[in-house]
């Protein structure tokens, strides 16, 4: 079944990825259909990305300085952040191949306004901020940021939605279907903001998106190189590092934790897929 699947600890994380900003289950709808394009690398090099890619905000770097997210500060991304320390936190299912990238703040905080945001969309943010607090209590300190449904059903989040596929053209040529969310009991201002927001940030013509795929299609030339192919990829980063969430933690049973820039969620990624393919699994 799906959920045997997904495993106990990947529903948590599905279920929590679909919560509206407000924090109530199944919160969101999709809007505009499906968004589909090429591009022309292999199809794990997206699924890597999204697994546990934590090191490529340099590639960011000229959206950043546009602050083109909707709270109008450094980072692209909207109402995600609060001012309070947190804790990049990579967790991996090694035997199913599932990872999640996340964040779990330091504590609970009161919310941080959003600049660039309408009066009407700040107000919404802020009273779906309280009232997730509310109804989550001490797991309101989460925020997904994004991961893979393994192999190629990939998710971002911190404050805007997508889930997609990776499926394989050929061995150098990957057709990306997106699905892009907005809250569903959202006020119209709030949807239209999110979808201007898309516009700008994601899909084929988004400036983050191009970012990431110009990284894809220099790796996938890189990769097909004659010197390339006399050398092994290097994924030690934080190896050895990992370890099993602690029982206060209500982080899941069957994962396997890092945390700050490491490797472990690629680890984990690779290690199943060459499992399925050695037919070992």
């Amino acid at each position: 079944s799906f959920e045997d699947y997904l495993g106990a600890d990947m529903q948590f994380y599905l279920r929590a990825l679909l919560q509206g900003p407000d924090g109530e289950d199944d919160g969101y709808e999709v809007i505009g259909g499906i968004v589909k394009w090429q591009v022309p690398c292999n199809w794990k090099f997206g699924a890597e990305n999204f697994a546990g890619d934590h090191y490529h905000g340099y590639s960011h770097i000229s959206v950043e300085r546009l602050s083109v997210g909707l709270s109008g500060k450094t980072s692209r991304h909207n109402f995600a952040g609060v001012k309070v320390k947190q804790q990049p936190t990579f967790l991996a299912d090694p035997a199913r191949g599932h990872t999640i990238r996340a964040s779990v703040f330091a504590a609970l905080a009161p919310y941080d306004d959003q600049e660039a945001a309408s009066a009407e969309v700040n107000d919404y943010y802020r009273q779906c901020h309280e009232k997730r607090q509310q109804r989550l209590g001490d797991k309101s300190r989460l925020l997904i940021r994004g991961g893979v449904i393994f192999p190629n059903t990939h998710f971002n989040s911190a404050g805007r939605t997508t889930i997609g596929l990776w499926l394989p053209l050929s061995a150098a040529r990957t057709e990306v279907w997106r699905w892009l969310f907005v809250p569903r009991n959202a006020p119209n201002a709030v949807k239209e903001t999110l979808r201007e927001y898309y516009l700008r940030y994601a899909g084929p013509a988004g400036m983050v998106e191009q970012d990431d795929m110009e990284n894809w299609t220099a790796a996938q030339r890189g990769a097909e190189s004659l010197v390339s192919r006399r050398y092994p990829f290097n994924y030690q980063l934080a190896m050895g590092l990992e370890r099993r969430a602690r029982p206060d933690e209500w982080l899941g049973k069957d994962v396997t934790i890092t945390e700050d820039v490491t490797e472990h969620n690629q680890r984990a990624f690779y290690a199943h897929w060459a499992r399925l393919v050695a037919d070992e699994a």
